[in-house]
Order: C-alpha cells, then structure tokens, then sequence
C-alpha cells in the first residue's frame, strides 16, 4: 500500500517539475512560431485528423517521443492541419497531403522527413538531427532592412538579400537576354 503511494506521489512530482504528460507538443497558428524560435530541433507532424496514414503514425511518432523524453529531449510537435493550425499548414506551408513531417531548428523550417514511419526509423533520424551542431547564424535569415546593404552579384543581375538573389533590371521589368545571346 505505501509502495503504491510512493510511486503515484513519485509520477506526480515528475509532472509537475518540467516533464509534460505528453512529450509531444500539440502547436497551434498562435504558438507555432514563438514556440518553435528557442528550440534547436524540433520534428513536427503535420497532420489531418481523419487520415488514416496519419492514424498509422500516431502510435510509432508518439512512442518515439515518448523514448526521447525519457532522456530528457523534448523534440517532437503536432500542429492539426484542420484545426487550430490551419493557416500555418495552408498559407505558410502548403500542406495539401498527409501526414507530413518537418524539421526546425531554432524556428527556422529545415527539411522533410521521408524516411519509414516507425518508431525505430524516426529515433534514428532525430538523434542524427540533435548530433548535428545548428549554425550559428541559422536565425538570420531575415531579409536585411538596410537597402545599402544589397549586393551586386558579379555574375549577372542579381541582387543578393539575405541568403537569397533577386533577378532585377532598369525600370523592374523581368531580365531578359542581350540580343544575339545563344545558349552555348
């Protein structure tokens, strides 16, 4: 009888100082990016409620979660594409398909999962992705306020903002070839 309490009191306790009752975070349109913007990594599924692939890989996501809990990494989400987190699947994302998973780091959107989806398979994508160091400078991907700091790309009409090129030319009308220019 004490050997029962002590164990419920022990659970307890592991609750209510910092381990979730559910290692996977369930995000929404509101919380998506200031929950994502702190966290080295991050897999989350984007999913349909009444999908049946996304039935199949509930139990293996969740049980890869779960094992990663236990270790104290908390690196797993949800976000239902066709409730509370609608708009960040359709407009942000395109998410037409499901279900879909998607790697962060430090909020920053950084690949898909294609691999099997079973448990043993989703552990060992994760533990490479956390093995990997995220760069420094990966959170920099804004485009640059200041416009003197845009860059002429030596090698033709473009325009470097931020990690991206521009195509531009006099009065923005779209590039086109020099006259008599051929494809080599």
């Amino acid at each position: 009888m004490i050997a029962a309490i002590l164990s419920i009191a022990l659970s307890l306790v592991g609750t209510i100082f910092g381990a979730p009752a559910d290692p996977v975070f369930k995000l929404t349109d509101n919380d998506f990016d200031h929950f994502l913007k702190d966290k080295e990594t991050m897999l989350v599924d984007f999913y349909a409620p009444w999908c049946s692939d996304c039935a199949r890989l509930k139990p293996e996501f969740d049980k890869a979660a779960n094992d990663f809990a236990r270790k104290g990494k908390f690196v797993f989400a949800k976000i239902d594409c066709f409730g509370e987190g609608r708009s960040i699947c359709e407009n942000r994302f395109n998410v037409h398909s499901w279900p879909q998973l998607k790697v962060f780091r430090r909020g920053q959107y950084a690949g898909e999962y294609s691999g099997n989806q079973d448990k043993a398979s989703i552990e060992r994508f994760v533990s490479s992705l956390i093995k990997q160091k995220v760069p420094d400078n990966i959170g920099q991907d804004q485009p640059q306020e200041n416009p003197s700091a845009i860059k002429e790309n030596p090698y033709g009409p473009w325009y470097q903002n931020g990690w991206t090129y521009t195509a531009v030319s006099p009065g923005n009308v779209p590039y086109q070839n020099p006259p008599g220019w051929k494809r080599g």
